[in-house]
């Protein structure tokens, strides 16, 4: 792991980079109403190669529109797997193709409020967010959120949910998982099916940190909208992006409760065999479409910037109030 100065003026100038991620192909899905999408095919796995267009990740797609909703429709999603509180729903709703269903699975589901504290966030108190996030509080609270994402029941239940469905026989299609940022729930998702399917370590690590290549650039005018409003642009990058360390913490809380991560699958999951030969099948190593081993038939496109302004105001919103809603309930 190296640390990557980029441009020092900005809030993405210290990215955690992998030597991995530069050498992988291209996975990117382009579109300028829906951020962070990226398809989950052409990584090697056990036996071969992950099909392309059969599993794919994003942020919300509460945006999405116009050419884009046409062309998610010409993907083959068929089923959206949508990992936010009911309350993070309502404000913003996933925007569809009438031929692709929504299955809600709400990993902090037992949590008496939404994580998302909504727009309001980035007009509060500099002075309040000074004291949850500073001195190292950003990355503290993103620690807890991880440790939560392991040990919530709600989460252990809709990542057991999230990955039955995906290998259930009768769903036919593509599927797409996604939460508010397409980050943390949506990160530790695709984190579970890559290494179920014997992804390298190295190759899994890589796509969780794409995510500073694909969604922090595009989100840069409103974190500076957010310092022109007096909120110090360091203490949101803890919460804005991702860090190698915060899977750690995950991995960590996987081993202290349950000593390794196949018993985490299998207990605290509830994730029998049929279940893992399911999801390999659903993300069948030979496609329909004739994809072999080789990985062909890779995304390989050019980066757009993310066009949705309000939803990338809600996706900051969202991510400082994930870390806002835990320094507040946190035992």
């Amino acid at each position: 792991m190296v640390l990557e100065c980029r441009r020092r003026d900005k809030i993405w100038a210290m990215t955690t980079i992998n030597p991995v991620a530069q050498q992988s192909p291209d996975r990117r899905v382009p579109m300028s109403t829906a951020a962070n999408m990226r398809d989950l095919g052409g990584l090697p796995a056990d036996g071969g190669v992950i099909g392309t267009g059969r599993l794919f990740r994003s942020a919300s797609l509460s945006s999405l529109a116009g050419a884009d909703l046409a062309n998610f429709a010409g993907l083959g999603i068929t089923t959206v797997f949508d990992l936010r509180t009911g309350s993070e729903i309502e404000q913003a709703p996933d925007q569809l193709p009438e031929t692709t269903a929504s299955v809600h699975l709400n990993v902090l589901g037992d949590d008496p409020e939404s994580t998302a504290a909504g727009l309001a966030v980035l007009g509060g108190d500099a002075h309040q967010l000074e004291a949850s996030l500073g001195n190292g509080g950003g990355v503290t609270l993103m620690k807890d959120s991880y440790r939560q994402i392991v040990g919530l029941d709600s989460a252990r239940q809709a990542y057991h949910d999230f990955i039955t469905s995906l290998a259930d026989p009768k769903r036919t299609g593509a599927a797409l998982f996604h939460c508010t940022t397409g980050k943390d729930r949506t990160g530790w998702a695709a984190v579970l099916v890559l290494r179920m399917l014997g992804v390298d370590e190295d190759a899994v690590v890589a796509d969780y940190l794409e995510t500073n290549d694909d969604l922090l650039p595009a989100l840069q005018p409103m974190l500076d909208k957010a310092a022109a409003n007096g909120v110090p642009t360091d203490l949101l990058t803890p919460v804005v992006g991702v860090r190698l360390e915060y899977l750690e913490t995950a991995d960590h809380e996987v081993k202290s409760r349950y000593g390794s991560f196949e018993t985490y699958v299998s207990e605290g999951l509830g994730i029998d065999r049929a279940d893992r030969g399911g999801a390999a099948r659903a993300t069948a190593q030979l496609t329909a479409d004739g994809v072999s081993s080789a990985g062909g038939g890779l995304l390989r496109r050019p980066v757009r910037t993310y066009r949705g302004s309000m939803g990338t105001l809600i996706f900051i919103a969202a991510a400082v109030g994930v870390v806002w809603y835990w320094r507040r309930h946190r035992k």
